[in-house]
This record gives structure tokens, C-alpha cells and sequence, in this order.
């Protein structure tokens, strides 16, 4: 019941760093491989948490874990937030041709961008 009321609280303030804290339900749930709940909880706060906008990324991969256009366009909503893990995501999947042909070009640019925050990947 706190974690609702903690993340009704944050969505009404408007917090964006939800799903960064050690103590978020939907990092917690993603995290111990609760996917159905993380996807319940990551899609309450989804619209101003780019972690949980990357998190639902990650569960909408198919069963073989291969790229769908639903984990893309959350992939690129949290990327475009300027999510650290999305961006090397992105960059991974430019790189290895995930979507199709191999785009280096795309894939430095995402690469690039989580450096820039440090990234030590």
C-alpha cells in the first residue's frame, strides 16, 4: 500500500526520477524477474519515468528476447529522456543490425550520448 500512495505521490508531484531509488516497485519487480507485476507498476508511472519506460522495453522483447516494435518505441522514449541504459541499448541494437540492416552511424550517436553522462560502457 505505501508503494502505491509513494508512486501516486510522484506522479502527481511530477518527480522523472522515480525508478532510479533502490526502493522503486517497478526496479524491484524487473529486478527479481516479476515481470507481469513490473509491467503493471512500470506502466502506472511509464509516462514520467524513463525507467520504467525502459523497463517495459526490456519485457516487451519477444519470448526469444529479440526486438519488437513495442520494446523499440519504449527503448527510444527513455533513450530520448536520456536514459544511461537505453542509450547503450540503442546503440547496441544500431550496432548488431537488431532492426534490420547494421547502422554504425546510429550506433555511435547513441553511444556517444550515454557517454557523455559517463557511461562506463
Amino acid at each position: 500500500m505505501n508503494q502505491i500512495i509513494f508512486i501516486i505521490t510522484a506522479v502527481l508531484l511530477g518527480y522523472p526520477t522515480i525508478g532510479y531509488s533502490n526502493q522503486d516497485p517497478c526496479r524491484l519487480s524487473f529486478e527479481k524477474g516479476n515481470f507481469e507485476v513490473a509491467r503493471i507498476v512500470c506502466g502506472e508511472v511509464a509516462s514520467v519515468n524513463p525507467y520504467a519506460q525502459f523497463v517495459l522495453g526490456e519485457i516487451s522483447l519477444d519470448s526469444s528476447g529479440h526486438l519488437t516494435p513495442k520494446s523499440m518505441h519504449w527503448f527510444l522514449k527513455a533513450a530520448e529522456k536520456g536514459l544511461v541504459e537505453a542509450q547503450r541499448r540503442l546503440g547496441e541494437i544500431s550496432l548488431t543490425g537488431m532492426m534490420g540492416a547494421k547502422n554504425y552511424k546510429e550506433a555511435r550517436k547513441w553511444y556517444e550520448m550515454a557517454a557523455m553522462q559517463n557511461d562506463p560502457a
